[in-house]
Protein backbone atom coordinates (compact mmCIF):
# COMPACT_ATOMS: atom_id res chain seq x y z
CA UNK A 1 0.00 0.00 0.00
CA UNK A 2 2.78 2.42 0.96
CA UNK A 3 4.76 1.57 -2.22
CA UNK A 4 1.78 2.45 -4.40
CA UNK A 5 1.28 5.68 -2.48
CA UNK A 6 4.94 6.66 -2.91
CA UNK A 7 4.94 5.78 -6.63
CA UNK A 8 1.70 7.74 -7.15
CA UNK A 9 3.17 10.73 -5.29
CA UNK A 10 6.38 10.67 -7.34
CA UNK A 11 4.46 10.38 -10.63
CA UNK A 12 2.14 13.22 -9.61
CA UNK A 13 5.16 15.35 -8.65
CA UNK A 14 6.91 14.64 -11.98
CA UNK A 15 3.77 15.40 -13.99
CA UNK A 16 3.10 18.67 -12.17
CA UNK A 17 6.76 19.67 -12.42
CA UNK A 18 6.76 18.95 -16.16
CA UNK A 19 3.61 21.04 -16.65
CA UNK A 20 5.10 23.85 -14.55
CA UNK A 21 8.33 23.82 -16.61
CA UNK A 22 6.33 23.86 -19.87
CA UNK A 23 4.24 26.74 -18.54
CA UNK A 24 7.36 28.65 -17.44
CA UNK A 25 9.13 28.15 -20.77
CA UNK A 26 6.02 29.17 -22.69
CA UNK A 27 5.50 32.31 -20.62
CA UNK A 28 9.18 33.26 -20.85
CA UNK A 29 9.26 32.68 -24.63
CA UNK A 30 6.04 34.60 -25.24
CA UNK A 31 6.98 37.60 -23.09
CA UNK A 32 10.64 37.71 -24.16
CA UNK A 33 9.94 37.50 -27.88
CA UNK A 34 7.38 40.32 -27.60
CA UNK A 35 9.56 42.60 -25.49
CA UNK A 36 12.83 42.12 -27.37
CA UNK A 37 11.51 41.49 -30.90
CA UNK A 38 13.71 38.39 -30.85
CA UNK A 39 12.14 35.45 -32.71
CA UNK A 40 14.16 32.95 -30.64
CA UNK A 41 14.94 33.93 -27.03
CA UNK A 42 17.95 31.92 -25.82
CA UNK A 43 18.45 32.08 -22.06
CA UNK A 44 21.68 30.31 -21.06
CA UNK A 45 22.47 29.85 -24.78
CA UNK A 46 19.61 27.40 -25.36
CA UNK A 47 16.39 28.07 -27.27
CA UNK A 48 13.26 26.19 -28.27
CA UNK A 49 11.55 26.76 -31.59
CA UNK A 50 8.81 25.24 -33.69
CA UNK A 51 9.56 24.61 -37.35
CA UNK A 52 6.85 26.22 -39.48
CA UNK A 53 7.80 25.14 -43.02
CA UNK A 54 8.91 21.99 -44.81
CA UNK A 55 12.13 23.49 -46.19
CA UNK A 56 14.25 21.05 -44.15
CA UNK A 57 12.28 17.89 -44.94
CA UNK A 58 12.84 15.00 -44.59
CA UNK A 59 15.37 15.81 -41.84
CA UNK A 60 13.09 18.25 -39.99
CA UNK A 61 9.39 18.60 -40.79
CA UNK A 62 6.89 21.39 -40.21
CA UNK A 63 5.49 20.98 -36.69
CA UNK A 64 8.70 19.56 -35.23
CA UNK A 65 10.11 21.12 -32.07
CA UNK A 66 13.82 21.90 -32.21
CA UNK A 67 16.26 22.59 -29.41
CA UNK A 68 18.89 25.11 -30.44
CA UNK A 69 22.20 25.72 -28.67
CA UNK A 70 24.72 28.49 -29.27
CA UNK A 71 27.82 26.35 -29.80
CA UNK A 72 29.98 29.28 -30.92
CA UNK A 73 31.52 27.37 -33.82
CA UNK A 74 29.69 26.43 -36.99
CA UNK A 75 30.82 24.44 -40.00
CA UNK A 76 29.54 22.95 -43.22
CA UNK A 77 26.61 20.50 -42.78
CA UNK A 78 25.57 21.94 -39.39
CA UNK A 79 21.85 22.67 -39.19
CA UNK A 80 21.55 26.15 -37.74
CA UNK A 81 18.91 28.70 -36.87
CA UNK A 82 19.70 32.23 -37.96
CA UNK A 83 17.96 35.56 -37.75
CA UNK A 84 16.61 37.17 -40.89
CA UNK A 85 14.80 40.38 -40.01
CA UNK A 86 12.19 39.49 -37.39
CA UNK A 87 12.16 35.82 -38.41
CA UNK A 88 14.28 32.84 -37.51
CA UNK A 89 15.19 30.37 -40.25
CA UNK A 90 16.34 26.79 -39.79
CA UNK A 91 18.62 25.64 -42.65
CA UNK A 92 21.81 23.67 -43.23
CA UNK A 93 25.20 25.34 -43.80
CA UNK A 94 26.36 24.39 -47.31
CA UNK A 95 29.31 26.78 -47.67
CA UNK A 96 31.50 28.74 -45.30
CA UNK A 97 34.06 31.45 -45.90
CA UNK A 98 35.52 32.83 -42.67
CA UNK A 99 32.65 34.57 -40.90
CA UNK A 100 30.27 34.31 -43.86
CA UNK A 101 27.96 31.34 -44.28
CA UNK A 102 25.67 30.16 -47.07
CA UNK A 103 22.70 28.02 -46.06
CA UNK A 104 20.08 25.99 -47.86
CA UNK A 105 17.01 24.05 -46.84
CA UNK A 106 17.34 20.31 -47.53
CA UNK A 107 14.11 20.44 -49.56
CA UNK A 108 15.02 23.65 -51.40
CA UNK A 109 16.68 23.71 -54.83
CA UNK A 110 18.42 27.06 -54.33
CA UNK A 111 20.85 28.45 -51.79
CA UNK A 112 19.98 31.30 -49.41
CA UNK A 113 21.73 34.67 -49.44
CA UNK A 114 24.99 34.67 -47.44
CA UNK A 115 24.71 35.45 -43.72
CA UNK A 116 27.22 36.66 -41.15
CA UNK A 117 28.23 34.90 -37.94
CA UNK A 118 26.32 37.54 -35.94
CA UNK A 119 23.03 36.39 -37.49
CA UNK A 120 23.42 32.80 -36.29
CA UNK A 121 21.42 32.07 -33.17
CA UNK A 122 22.58 28.49 -32.69
CA UNK A 123 22.87 24.93 -33.94
CA UNK A 124 20.00 22.44 -33.87
CA UNK A 125 21.01 19.82 -31.29
CA UNK A 126 17.71 17.96 -30.87
CA UNK A 127 14.59 17.43 -32.97
CA UNK A 128 11.32 16.30 -31.36
CA UNK A 129 8.91 15.27 -34.14
CA UNK A 130 5.38 16.71 -33.88
CA UNK A 131 6.02 18.26 -30.43
CA UNK A 132 5.83 21.70 -32.02
CA UNK A 133 2.05 21.37 -32.36
CA UNK A 134 1.75 20.65 -28.64
CA UNK A 135 4.21 23.43 -27.76
CA UNK A 136 2.34 26.01 -29.85
CA UNK A 137 -0.98 24.85 -28.42
CA UNK A 138 0.28 25.23 -24.86
CA UNK A 139 1.86 28.61 -25.68
CA UNK A 140 -1.48 30.11 -26.64
CA UNK A 141 -3.60 31.87 -24.01
CA UNK A 142 -6.11 28.97 -23.83
CA UNK A 143 -3.18 26.54 -23.63
CA UNK A 144 -1.58 28.43 -20.74
CA UNK A 145 -4.91 28.58 -18.90
CA UNK A 146 -5.47 24.86 -19.55
CA UNK A 147 -2.03 24.04 -18.16
CA UNK A 148 -2.68 26.10 -15.00
CA UNK A 149 -6.08 24.42 -14.51
CA UNK A 150 -4.51 20.97 -15.06
CA UNK A 151 -1.84 21.64 -12.41
CA UNK A 152 -4.45 22.87 -9.91
CA UNK A 153 -6.75 19.89 -10.56
CA UNK A 154 -3.93 17.36 -10.25
CA UNK A 155 -2.70 18.90 -7.02
CA UNK A 156 -6.24 19.15 -5.63
CA UNK A 157 -7.05 15.55 -6.62
CA UNK A 158 -3.83 14.34 -4.99
CA UNK A 159 -4.54 16.23 -1.76
CA UNK A 160 -8.10 14.86 -1.58
CA UNK A 161 -6.89 11.33 -2.31
CA UNK A 162 -4.19 11.63 0.36
CA UNK A 163 -6.75 12.87 2.90
CA UNK A 164 -9.08 9.96 2.05
CA UNK A 165 -6.24 7.47 2.46
CA UNK A 166 -5.23 9.08 5.77
CA UNK A 167 -8.82 8.91 7.01
CA UNK A 168 -9.02 5.25 5.95
CA UNK A 169 -5.73 4.44 7.70
CA UNK A 170 -6.90 6.31 10.80
CA UNK A 171 -10.13 4.30 10.79
CA UNK A 172 -8.17 1.03 10.53
CA UNK A 173 -5.91 2.06 13.42
CA UNK A 174 -8.92 2.96 15.56
CA UNK A 175 -10.49 -0.45 14.81
CA UNK A 176 -7.24 -2.20 15.71
CA UNK A 177 -7.04 -0.19 18.96
CA UNK A 178 -10.64 -1.11 19.77
CA UNK A 179 -9.88 -4.80 19.15
CA UNK A 180 -6.74 -4.64 21.31
CA UNK A 181 -8.70 -2.89 24.03
CA UNK A 182 -11.42 -5.54 23.84
CA UNK A 183 -8.85 -8.36 24.00
CA UNK A 184 -7.14 -6.67 26.96
CA UNK A 185 -10.46 -6.42 28.80
CA UNK A 186 -11.23 -10.08 28.11
CA UNK A 187 -7.77 -11.10 29.31
CA UNK A 188 -8.24 -9.02 32.48
CA UNK A 189 -11.70 -10.64 33.09
CA UNK A 190 -10.30 -14.15 32.50
CA UNK A 191 -7.41 -13.42 34.84
CA UNK A 192 -9.84 -12.10 37.46
CA UNK A 193 -12.00 -15.26 37.14
CA UNK A 194 -8.98 -17.51 37.51
CA UNK A 195 -7.83 -15.56 40.54
CA UNK A 196 -11.11 -15.87 42.40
Amino acid sequence: MKKKKIIRGVLRYLFVTTLAVILGVNLYTAVSSRLTNNPLPMPFGIGISVVLTGSMEPTIAAGDLIIVRDTGEYQKDDIIVYRSGNNSICHRIVETDGSTFVTQGDANSGKDDPISRSQILGEVVLVLPYFGYLFNGLKSTPGILLTIVAVILILNFGIKKDKKEQASEKQKLLQELAEISKETEELAKNKAKKGS
